[in-house]
């Protein structure tokens, strides 16, 4: 994670957080994906905040729902548009490691997961920006 950022003490910061055991992985995951160095900085920060504010709300790791996502996201207010979708990525790799269990309320519905995975693309292979790629989503929804 070192490579990510100038100052050795980011990443001792995020690693000492409630996620910090599982941030080097998921830096790692991102870069594999193609992520830029920025973006790979952006969504570490907002994954160690979010840990952070389930440590505020004395929630355990291995309880973290989608719930508790939509509340951060509701509660943080001004939210840039990759923000929840940073969180499911790192939910997701915890589910993975089966350190979170995936719940009945967890699951997408289809249409969501295929909104989601068109999202993705649009991200990562056709490289576009967040903006555009909320301005699909509300279209795709609609369709």
């Amino acid at each position: 994670m070192e490579r990510f950022f100038t100052d050795p003490n980011t990443p001792k910061r995020f690693r000492s957080g409630p996620l910090g055991s599982h941030v080097d992985q998921f830096a790692n995951d991102l870069f594999g994906l193609g992520y830029t160095r920025k973006t790979i900085r952006y969504h570490l920060r907002i994954v160690d905040h979010f840990g952070r504010w389930l440590k505020r709300r004395k929630r355990i790791t291995t309880d973290i729902t989608d719930e508790d996502v939509r509340r951060y996201v509701n509660q943080r207010g001004c939210v840039r548009n990759g923000d929840a979708s940073a969180i499911m990525r790192m939910l997701g790799l915890l589910r993975e490691r089966g350190i979170v269990k995936t719940r009945a309320g967890d699951v997408l519905p289809p249409a969501q997961e295929v909104i989601q995975g068109f999202s993705c693309y649009l991200q990562q292979e056709r490289a576009l920006a967040l903006p555009t790629i909320a301005n699909y989503q509300r279209y795709a929804s609609a369709f």
